[in-house]
């Protein structure tokens, strides 16, 4: 299956979400309201073939749509993104999700 076209905003709502901002923050860092966002989810979860923002941020990731930017997520939070570990799989590549506990 080929994945629909996106648009810039649903990239940028994708990348937020990505690096871990809940709905509320990703629509305030937008301008817009939370009802917004959730319509860019819904049409990206059409758009990707996904059931959730997991498999839906996974698929982004893998088509090179997405860069996963730890540090963009904890900008204003205090914590020195110097710090910070990137789980690694066994061939060395980092995992597909992170947490980061501070």
């Amino acid at each position: 299956m080929e994945m629909r076209t996106l648009t810039s905003k649903e990239i940028q709502t994708a990348t937020l979400l990505a690096n871990g901002m809940r709905r509320v923050d990703v629509a305030h860092e937008m301008g817009i309201s939370i009802n917004t966002v959730k319509a860019r989810i819904d049409n990206l979860l059409f758009k990707t073939f996904s059931t959730n923002t997991v498999q839906m941020v996974h698929t982004l990731t893998k088509q090179g749509l997405l860069t996963l930017v730890v540090a963009v997520a904890l900008s204003g939070h205090g914590v020195d993104k110097n710090r910070i570990r990137i789980p690694r799989r066994s061939n060395g590549r980092p995992a597909a999700s992170y947490t980061v506990r501070t």
